[in-house]
């Protein structure tokens, strides 16, 4: 008899443990066959996404069934091809409208560029639209009751309007106009405020992120944003300007609430306190200390898995390219 045996389809990843459609597919397939050419009996957990479970176990408790929580779809089949995303192609649709809802508006800017900054400008907002599109309806399908809607829903609106904003100044650096204060301050205080939640998220993960997940709608578009700016700024002004990945350059403002010493610091502080927390977690873990009995080599163990977490690795990457970006701003401004 094969006990309560399943794989998440979505969640926080574990070490090398990854949630997906396609790594539940092929463990459950694995199972099955398994069982058949050894004649066990077997108890899949579970037949159904069960969304009540996220109160206890966050995204990864709710989503270990073999069918959606309504019980009218199958999250893969048991047979035939995989795919982790079965809505790719709409989605894919619903960027492309938003890129030619850019291209319509902004097409008498488009005519005055070279047909290389044309085309960046159109790859840099096609690819906001792509990451605005996926991370919303990521987020809706992952929402469980009143306050995670609510939750997606501010998210959401708040990565729109820094589209925006992010799409305009990318125009005006290609066209090598003056920046926009208004657009300026909406960026830093967008920047800012996504910031903030990103440094509150990473310290609940740090403390105690079992069943959190890593919150990519906070900091991939912002991050994104940065890059696409920085590259903008390369193209029309090589050689590269002195820090370029200052947000104070990138936005187009020296507008300073908050010391961006201090949000850049804070940033840097929870990648270390997330590191720590991370690699605390294995070592504490009952069956990883039975496995592993010597700290030594548990805590070598225990730091792998954790530097080797690919989810884990992207959120750090996130943080530590905003940190840079308000700590090179706060030295620009002396």
């Amino acid at each position: 008899m094969i006990g309560e045996s399943g794989w998440p389809s979505v969640g926080r990843q574990r070490g090398w443990s990854v949630p997906s459609v396609t790594n539940e597919a092929q463990f459950i397939r694995g199972l099955l066959k398994v069982a058949a050419e050894n004649k066990f009996d077997y108890n899949i957990v579970e037949a159904f996404n069960q969304p009540w479970k996220d109160a206890l176990e966050g995204v990864i408790g709710a989503n270990w069934g073999i069918f959606t929580a309504d019980r009218k779809h199958d999250v893969f089949p048991l047979t035939g091809k995989v795919y982790e995303n079965v809505n790719w192609l709409q989605q894919f649709g619903y960027s492309c409208l938003i890129l030619l809802a850019v291209a319509v508006y902004y097409r008498q800017k488009l005519q005055v560029l070279t047909i290389s900054s044309a085309s960046m400008f159109l790859l840099f907002s096609h690819l906001l639209g792509i990451l605005l599109v996926s991370l919303s309806c990521f987020n809706w399908y992952t929402s469980y009751n009143t306050m995670h809607y609510l939750y997606s829903i501010t998210a959401v609106g708040l990565n729109v309007l820094l589209v925006m904003l992010l799409v305009q100044r990318a125009s005006d650096i290609l066209t090598q106009q003056t920046a926009s204060q208004k657009v300026g301050l909406g960026l830093y205080f967008l920047y800012l405020l996504l910031t903030a939640f990103a440094i509150n998220r990473t310290y609940d993960l740090a403390v105690d992120g079992r069943y959190i997940s890593f919150p990519f709608i906070l900091t991939a578009i912002p991050v994104l944003g940065l890059l696409g700016l920085m590259v903008a700024h390369y193209w029309v002004k090589r050689p590269v300007p002195e820090k370029t990945l200052a947000l104070d350059t990138l936005i187009g403002t020296s507008h300073q609430l908050i010391h961006p010493k201090i949000i850049g610091y804070s940033l840097l502080a929870m990648v270390v306190g997330l590191i720590i927390g991370e690699t605390r977690a294995f070592m504490v873990a009952r069956d990883f200390v039975a496995e592993h009995p010597g700290f030594i080599e548990r805590f070598g163990r225990s730091l792998v898995f954790t530097i080797t977490n690919l989810q884990l690795v992207q959120w750090l990457t996130g943080l530590i390219l905003l940190a840079s970006a308000f700590l090179l701003s706060s030295k620009r401004s002396k």
